[in-house]
């Protein structure tokens, strides 16, 4: 009887042991399904992917290129003007001065002297404003004197303003006759300049 017993533990012994190796065998297959967390596995299209790596929303950086100067284009087909004769763009800076439809000039008029400010957006004509200064003995100042575009002008625009004689006297500005003032063999005019029109709304 009791080497049925001794047996008998042997034989559960041998059991629990069998168990516990078929259990460790089944604990060590690896997983069919891949883990989240694996990062740097190849994509389909050749790229590879991880999720510490997206790239992020690209940027956009404008850059604006420079535009066109007609006074540069104006100095060979010019007439000499008084030499006190300028221009200046006025209130520039200001939003509240200028509109998306008109520039504003400074100027001098010397005595009895005529012209036409004219204001070129992005190399094209764009406005013509007339002054005449029927003073014989003193030259006249003016400051945010407007030149109204023939229409209105959104977003960032290039900007000029060119001062012509009134060569045939008709107070019209005739493209084909009239031309550029030249004082020291260089137009007067300003800019080009930088305007975003669109802060003018």
């Amino acid at each position: 009887m009791t080497q049925m017993r001794h047996s008998f533990t042997i034989l559960i012994t041998l059991l629990v042991l069998s168990a516990g190796c078929v259990g460790t065998q089944f604990s060590e297959t690896p997983s069919a399904q891949p883990s989240s967390t694996v990062t740097g596995e190849p994509a389909t299209n050749g790229t590879t992917v991880s999720q510490a790596t997206q790239p992020a929303t690209p940027r956009t950086n404008t850059v604006f290129p420079p535009g066109p100067t007609p006074s540069q284009d104006f100095e060979s087909a010019g007439v000499p003007c008084h030499d006190d004769l300028w221009v200046s763009f006025y209130g520039l800076n200001e939003p509240y001065f200028w509109d998306q439809d008109t520039a504003l000039v400074g100027y001098s008029i010397p005595p009895n002297t005529s012209f036409f400010a004219v204001a070129y957006v992005n190399g094209s004509l764009s406005g013509v404003d007339y002054a005449r200064n029927m003073d014989a003995d003193d030259s006249v100042v003016a400051d945010g004197a407007e030149i109204g575009f023939d229409s209105n002008v959104s977003g960032v625009q290039t900007v000029e303003v060119v001062l012509y004689g009134d060569v045939n006297g008709n107070q019209r500005f005739d493209r084909d006759t009239d031309a550029p003032c030249l004082t020291g063999g260089t137009v007067v005019g300003d800019g080009p300049e930088r305007v975003n029109f669109s802060r003018f709304d």
